[in-house]
């Protein structure tokens, strides 16, 4: 279910006032109250689902993805509760285990930007919550759809250009090398005391601009 607007600036208040690792406690927590009438995970044991759940919701959190923390904790709520017994009690859970794995999606020609990429999501993989990867070989776009087929929408997660990033790397690595000396010379010590002097000058007149 897609978080409203009102519960992602709760979320957005829980995090800032208590952190990522106690946000998400908090999240576990309200789901499951929410499906037990009371439990929170003070009365459950310290298992490893609990922990992995709250280093996945932490992830999301650190990386902005409100959507994703809250999916997460709300999958972990239900698998400590199944992990003690409470059988029969989400009979989509299957359903919720496949759809959270990563659908991975290539394609043979150059994915447009990201707008219209989300136009060539298959039908078959727009299911509610489905995590969806396409790729072309260059660009990679992350997506996550939300609602059914007819009346579902796409959000972005991530995307990322390997020739874009390439690029940078190019202009960072000339960067490294630049020297000012090679594009304006080595200055002369009469050169660097002028400009002294004309900084002092400077300072002087926007002090007594100041103080008038």
């Amino acid at each position: 279910m897609a978080l409203t607007e009102k519960g992602l600036k709760t979320m957005q208040s829980w995090c800032a006032e208590m952190g990522p690792i106690q946000c998400g406690v908090k999240m576990v927590n309200y789901h499951l109250t929410k499906l037990t009438m009371g439990i929170s995970s003070d009365d459950l044991p310290d298992t490893a689902t609990f922990s992995n759940g709250l280093d996945a919701i932490e992830e999301h959190l650190n990386d902005k993805n409100y959507q994703g923390a809250w999916d997460e904790a709300k999958y972990t709520a239900r698998e400590m509760l199944e992990d003690e017994g409470f059988f029969g009690m989400f009979e989509n859970k299957e359903k919720i285990k496949e759809n959270k794995k990563m659908k991975r999606i290539t394609y043979k020609k150059e994915l447009p930007t990201i707008n219209e990429a989300l136009k060539l999501i298959p039908d078959e993989v727009k299911v509610d919550n489905q995590l969806i990867e396409m790729v072309d070989g260059n660009k990679k776009y992350k997506v996550r759809w939300e609602g059914t087929l007819e009346e579902g929408r796409a959000v972005e997660l991530a995307s990322e250009d390997k020739k874009l990033v390439s690029e940078d790397i190019s202009k960072m690595k000339r960067l490294w090398g630049y020297k000012s000396e090679n594009t304006t010379g080595i200055p002369s010590s009469k050169n660097r005391v002028n400009e002294n002097e004309k900084f002092k000058n400077l300072l002087t007149t926007v002090k007594k601009t100041i103080n008038d």
